[in-house]
């Protein structure tokens, strides 16, 4: 049995940054949902690969135009520049999705889940939007209707926009996991980024969402540890993330073996150490260390515990000459990782 990779195609920053810019191109909103929606036509692997064509909506905007920990980091941003660049992101989803469904498909079947956690944080320092419940599997719309409070900054939403932001968000959704520390148990272990290790909590936060949702199917798009580890010979012994893998994708399964849980992916962030964000090379999320010296690039430890894993579940998988991330039908679980073009 095969478990296929899957890519990302990333444009990292200039996506959230149309507006930081007023001389260049990306000024021009128009052309840059054309262009978001020209990518979704170059990359048009159809139906050979299940799409999800944006990740950390939430932390973009809001680190990059409310609390500027992230560049652009505008120091005279304001509330209403955030909400602008939510809108800007919205409408580059709906465009990509409406150019893909035009070209390859009459009803393209894509259903996941969607959650209120952007709306609740946005909200705590916005002024209020107006939210509409949808069917489907969606329970929360995101500034397809907002009041604009005499507020003449924040952009009017056209008529023949929300009718495509309506059309996108009935196909797809996703759930932003954010969380708030509201107590903690002393034994639990931290990263490097300070984020605490809870793979009791990661196994009942995805038995809190199947039964919430009905039981939809469920992909973990990204899932790691840092481990500031800056030389190849501590990198090689990274016990810490090792565990961490074994430990979170061990809760994972017991939520789909044992609860019943509808899990049908995992993505493991991320392959290789990566540039992250604000915190440059000093944070490592890798299976792989890099050296951004020479390049060279050395298996840790969690390469092979990782392996491990993969091993062992598509050993104990039987019924299907191949697995892949778009069977919607296969009662099997893919493990994969997640990396980006270029690295």
């Amino acid at each position: 049995e095969v478990v296929l990779p899957a890519v990302t195609g990333d444009w990292t920053v200039m996506n959230f940054c149309p507006k930081s810019n007023a001389k260049g191109w990306w000024a021009d909103r128009d052309i840059v949902l054309a262009a978001v929606a020209q990518c979704a036509d170059a990359l048009g692997l159809a139906d050979k690969l299940m799409w999800e064509d944006r990740d950390l909506v939430l932390s973009a905007v809001k680190t990059s135009y409310e609390i500027l920990t992230k560049c652009p980091g505008h120091l005279k941003s304001d509330y209403y520049q955030d909400r602008d660049m939510v809108m800007e992101a919205v409408q580059q989803d709906a465009m990509a999705l409406k150019e893909f469904n035009e070209e390859f498909f009459s009803d393209l079947e894509v259903v996941a889940i969607a959650a209120r956690q952007n709306i609740v944080i946005i909200d705590s320092v916005q002024p209020k939007f107006t939210k509409r419940y949808l069917e489907d599997h969606t329970i929360a719309l995101l500034l397809v209707e907002h009041d604009v409070q005499n507020f003449e900054r924040i952009p009017d939403i056209l008529k023949q926009e929300k009718d495509i932001l309506l059309a996108a968000i009935k196909q797809k959704g996703s759930l932003r996991s954010c969380t708030s520390l509201i107590g903690m148990d002393p034994s639990w272990e931290r990263t490097s980024m300070g984020w605490f290790v809870v793979p009791d909590g990661f196994r009942n936060m995805l038995g809190w969402i199947h039964k919430r949702y009905g039981g939809l199917p469920i992909y973990v798009t990204e899932n790691g540890c840092a481990v500031a580890a800056d030389t190849v010979e501590d990198a090689k012994q990274d016990h810490f993330r090792a565990r961490f893998l074994e430990k979170y994708t061990g809760a994972m399964l017991k939520a789909r073996d044992e609860d019943g849980v509808n899990v049908r992916g995992y993505f493991c962030w991320s392959m290789l150490d990566n540039f992250e964000w604000c915190k440059g090379y000093a944070m490592r999320f890798g299976l792989i260390f890099v050296d951004f010296k020479t390049l060279e690039r050395t298996p840790k430890q969690s390469f092979h515990a990782y392996q491990k894993v993969i091993r062992a579940e598509a050993a104990a998988s039987t019924g299907s000459a191949s697995k892949r991330v778009v069977a919607e039908d296969s009662p099997h679980c893919t493990l994969t990782s997640k990396r980006k073009f270029g690295a």
